[in-house]
């Protein structure tokens, strides 16, 4: 008899806040009945994959109340404890029953001085699967500020504990496999050929890959892919709602690693 070992679907998606669609529209703000209908294409999206865990970025409070109001998933969504404008947008995860929070080990790293991580933040939260103790992370870089980007990622990576990782995101800079603009240490991940059509930190503004899903070596990747349209004519933005296309990733727990764990555990504690 086979044992189908169990798998963790993951997406991770800069959706586009409200506040940054002027960008596409020559400067003009969306309105009421555009932001609701672009945040229908974007949640249709998402509630027909069926991920376990959604690491998303650009998450407005507009969205998020649509993103509860079809309660299939559980929502951590935080914003800095400080004053900002009624459209500001964070970082959100969202669970489903597959994966149960550790009470509230939820945590925004930010800072206070909006310099040292350049008004960005990330949003980790603790997961129990099964008997795997899951760091799920949630950022958005910055791509102005190098040394912002590094000290956001960096500090990011220290506060996780877990041996099993996952980070998704926009890192906004090439996360090419011939760049990769932050040192993403001992994880792992897989390369597309591009998540955005036109990357505003490139003078060209041609499409580039950034945004990536990181794992810790502890995850077999079973796949990893972004549903995209090409670049050529419009933004992805006029079909999906958003100007990041979204990034998939199937994950399992590495058997071989598994089994050394296991095998320590065993002679640490023989039986009497």
């Amino acid at each position: 008899m086979i044992t189908e070992i169990p798998s963790l679907k993951v997406m991770s998606w800069n959706v586009l806040a409200s506040a940054a669609v002027k960008y596409h529209q020559g400067g003009k703000e969306e309105t009421g009945s555009q932001r609701k209908k672009r945040h229908s294409k974007i949640l249709k999206k998402i509630l027909n994959e069926n991920c376990d865990l959604i690491l998303l970025q650009e998450v407005d409070r507009d969205f998020v109340n649509a993103l509860r109001k079809s309660k299939k998933y559980k929502v951590v969504w935080k914003l800095p404890r400080m004053k900002l404008s009624p459209n500001a947008f964070g970082n959100a995860v969202l669970y489903n029953d597959k994966l149960k929070k550790q009470g509230k080990a939820e945590n925004l790293i930010w800072g206070k001085d909006q310099t040292t991580y350049d008004r960005k933040n990330a949003l980790y939260v603790k997961f129990r699967w099964g008997d795997t103790h899951v760091d799920a992370v949630s950022l958005h870089l910055s791509g102005r500020k190098g040394k912002a980007r590094e000290n956001l990622f960096n500090d990011t990576l220290d506060r996780l504990n877990s041996k099993y990782k996952i980070v998704g995101g926009d890192f906004n800079c090439d996360m090419g496999p011939m760049a990769g603009c932050v040192d993403i240490r001992d994880l792992q991940t897989r390369n597309v050929a591009y998540t955005t059509c036109a990357f505003d930190y490139d003078p060209e503004r041609r499409p580039h890959e950034i945004d990536k899903i990181l794992v810790s070596p502890n995850f077999s990747i079973k796949y990893y892919k972004t549903h995209k349209t090409n670049c050529r004519g419009r933004s992805p933005y006029s079909r999906s709602g958003s100007d990041h296309f979204p990034l998939f990733v199937t994950l399992s727990v590495n058997a071989k690693k598994s089994r050394k764990k296991s095998r320590k555990k065993s002679r640490k504690n023989p039986e009497k």
